[in-house]
């Protein structure tokens, strides 16, 4: 079984900002998501079930997401897989010298 979750950029009911919706596709299970950091912590939350597991996160948009949000969006899982990619490296380090 693959580990999948769903997750969709919509826009809040006052359009000040948006909202991702995570969804895991076994359960159907929903999580809101208001910003990055509450994003990481339920996607890691929601895959500790899994023992961690992960295997893609599928993402869509719904219509009305403005290209400025969107945009706002990417910065931020470029600046997540950044901080995973630098957490990974000092992890290889720090088992290289032990």
């Amino acid at each position: 079984m693959e580990v999948i979750f769903n997750a969709t950029i919509k826009m809040n009911d006052n359009d000040t900002g948006w909202y991702i919706e995570l969804e895991d596709s076994e359960t159907g299970e929903i999580e809101k998501c208001d910003s990055m950091e509450i994003f990481e912590e339920k996607l890691d939350n929601m895959s500790e079930k899994y023992s961690g597991r992960l295997d893609e996160v599928r993402w869509s948009k719904d219509e009305d997401v403005s290209p400025f949000y969107l945009n706002e969006v990417r910065l931020g899982l470029i600046a997540m897989e950044e901080q995973i990619n630098r957490e990974k490296e000092e992890a290889i380090a720090q088992n290289e010298g032990v």
